[in-house]
């Protein structure tokens, strides 16, 4: 990046995280992915029904394909894999989460454990709690409540959020049920537009979304804070 008469790049503070995934600057080589697929399990390798079809014919019973993947339910007593045409770049898992358990608000870090966990989106920048953040299932009122008034590690109250359902399903999409088993209906601040006594629950290790909780149910929640543009 220098040549004469031009300074060298300050890369100070620049983590590979920060650039797209397939792009290098200043010896920097990015990590971010910007497309996450399904895994596959090739347990249920479904080439067969493709016989006497040219569009894997080279390949047919052989590899993983699009056609073999499924959602992360099962994770992990299922291996997982990717599509064999698929670059690491758009398969997202465990590593897309940085581990940032803190007990003080962030000034200083510790692992994950029993008593706080906190791990950080590394492609939206949101943070999340552990999904045993309220201990119980609650309404949904009371979920909205818990989170906004939470000092979960050391951060002061109004931190925490339940995330909106948009943003439940990104956390899905980028992996989350790899870091916590995510295997219960959780709430989301989004009401369903069409009846304002419900609010939408989203599973966050299948993906499923659902419409038709009333608020008055009792669900599991998790708070998130933060944000790329926090």
């Amino acid at each position: 990046m220098a040549t004469t008469g031009f300074r060298a790049a300050n890369v100070a503070g620049i983590d590979p995280w920060d650039l797209r995934s397939g792009r290098t600057m200043a010896g920097i080589t990015g990590a971010l992915k910007t497309n996450c697929r399904n895994g596959v399990n090739n347990l249920y390798n479904f080439d067969g029904f493709l016989s006497g079809l040219t569009i894997d014919a080279a390949a047919t019973g052989v590899r993983d394909d699009f056609w073999d993947t499924i959602d992360d339910f099962d994770w992990p007593m299922q291996p997982i894999r990717k599509v064999a045409d698929w670059s690491d770049d758009t398969f997202c898992d465990s590593t897309t989460f940085a581990d940032v358990t803190t007990h003080d608000g962030g000034k200083t870090f510790t692992t994950c454990n029993n008593s706080v966990c906190i791990y950080r989106d590394k492609i939206t920048e949101i943070e999340v709690t552990d999904r045993r953040v309220g201990g119980v299932s609650t309404t949904w009122s009371s979920a909205l409540l818990y989170c906004a008034q939470s000092t979960y590690g050391g951060y002061p109250a109004g931190s925490w959020r339940l995330p909106t359902q948009k943003e439940s399903m990104s956390l899905y999409n980028h992996g989350l049920n790899y870091k916590f088993n995510m295997k219960d209906w959780f709430w989301t601040a989004t009401t369903y537009s069409e009846n304002a006594s419900i609010a939408w629950v989203h599973e966050v290790a299948s993906g499923d979304m659902y419409n038709s909780s009333s608020k008055s149910d009792a669900n599991a929640f998790y708070c998130i804070r933060g944000g790329a543009s926090w």
